[in-house]
């Protein structure tokens, strides 16, 4: 009898509908005319020295509000943050996916969550949704690894760390993100993945894939 893959899905942008990035992008170009710096070189160090290390636990908000402000002489984080956190309690299920995570959960499928998310913004949504569909967890915080750093170093230690947890073969692990650098990555490991673009496309497509799974995996 073949084994029922487990089922890992990022939760920005594919659980979730949410205008965080479009608040990070705004708080870039908004501080580049504040405080005279390019919103490139602002988003870069941010992508490069700061978010794979707060999204990992490695760095507190105090940390990270000291980087910044060592490397562009300004207090820019409390701001930005009041926004971002601002933008994630008006966030909104992905009704049509949420439906399809039950349905697998009450066909016993394992469903769990493999999302950067940093501590802080973590007790948001724990006290809005508790999580309740997804187990394991396998948020960046507490692995002490993330998807960002994975990216930005060209490593896949968050894919190896979670085939290690789960203690299964690459083959019966299906990651679903929005982000193909993230699926190139976990790619490297052989985890089989599926690139997220709409809540119908999501769900349509992952039936064919686990229908395809269960006739491969022995």
């Amino acid at each position: 009898m073949s084994e029922k893959p487990i089922i890992l899905f990022d939760f920005w942008w594919v659980v979730i509908n949410h205008k965080t990035d479009e608040c990070i992008f705004g708080m870039f170009e908004s501080v580049a005319n504040w405080a005279w710096v390019d919103a490139k070189t602002i988003r870069k160090f941010w992508n490069q020295h700061v978010d794979p290390d707060h999204m990992a636990g490695k760095i507190t908000y105090q940390e990270v509000a000291k980087r910044l402000e060592n490397k562009f002489g300004k207090r820019i984080f409390n701001w930005h943050e009041e926004v971002i956190v601002g933008c994630m309690r008006h966030a909104i299920l992905h009704q049509e996916v949420v439906d399809y995570i039950v349905e697998l959960k009450e066909q016993w499928y394992k469903v769990g969550l493999l999302s950067d998310m940093n501590k802080e913004r973590e007790q948001i949504f724990m006290e809005k949704w508790r999580y309740k569909h997804f187990d394991p967890l396998f948020n960046s915080c507490h692995t002490g690894y993330s998807k960002a750093a994975d990216e930005v170093n060209d490593t896949t230690e968050i894919y190896e760390y979670v085939l290690e947890k789960l203690q299964v073969s690459w083959e019966r692990v299906i990651f679903i993100d929005d982000k193909l650098s993230n699926l190139t990555q976990a790619k490297k490991v052989g985890i089989l993945t599926l690139h997220a673009q709409s809540p119908y496309q999501i769900v349509t497509d992952l039936k064919a894939m686990i229908k395809n799974n269960l006739d491969i995996v022995k």
